[in-house]
């Protein structure tokens, strides 16, 4: 069986040639500090802080990777903290504590462990996202470029399912509302990674 090959496809000029490279093989370091995870949930959005991750290919192309989240420290952004800062400080604590369950599961993480080209020129991911103290598998696809010292691994937005990790608070899904002015907030989850890696060799 033919080893899967991780391919990243560059576009140069306007006569768009499409040169393949491997991306080299060793241990890449996650820069918490540029790297982030949107997400966009009803009419909010935010990002997702890192705690670490690395990632690791090996001579024959194979990936796996493990992203750790920091659950405790999850953050809304359409809300300015200098107009609605009593309101961002409530939003993001009742995600936190009624949603999320911080006190019981303060992280998630995201174990990477396949990727493979796909005809459009992009890469489809596949991994584990442990979330809530369930495991579901999570694919998507992206692109990875090299910017400067890093190997950058960007997607497009794509859809989780919340309940699939047990957060059922004011879903829609649940037989009747579990708020009694019958609030609900969508179980669709919009999700978007942008991370920053540096080859470590």
């Amino acid at each position: 069986m033919m080893k899967r090959k991780l391919f990243i496809w560059l576009v140069f000029g306007c006569a768009c040639v499409l040169l393949a490279f491997t991306v080299l093989p060793g241990r890449y370091r996650l820069d918490t500090g540029k790297s982030e995870v949107y997400w966009k949930c009803d009419k909010h959005n935010g990002l997702v802080p890192f705690k670490h991750g690395e990632m690791t290919v090996s001579p024959d192309g194979d990936i796996h990777g493990r992203f750790d989240f920091d659950l405790t420290l999850f953050e809304v952004k359409d809300l300015d903290k200098k107009q609605y800062g009593t309101a961002k400080t409530i939003l993001e604590n009742t995600l936190k504590n009624e949603f999320f369950e911080i006190d019981k599961y303060p992280e998630a993480y995201y174990e990477l462990y396949e990727a493979e080209p796909t005809p459009d020129d992009s890469l489809l991911f596949t991994g584990d996202l442990t979330f809530h103290g369930i495991t579901n598998c999570v694919k998507f696809k992206g692109k990875i470029f090299k910017e400067g010292k890093y190997y950058r691994l960007t997607s497009g937005r794509f859809p989780i399912d919340r309940t699939d990790w047990g957060v059922y608070r004011l879903s829609p899904s649940l037989p009747y509302p579990d708020d009694e002015n019958g609030w609900t907030v969508t179980d669709t989850v919009w999700i978007r990674v942008d991370l920053y890696l540096e080859h470590e060799g």
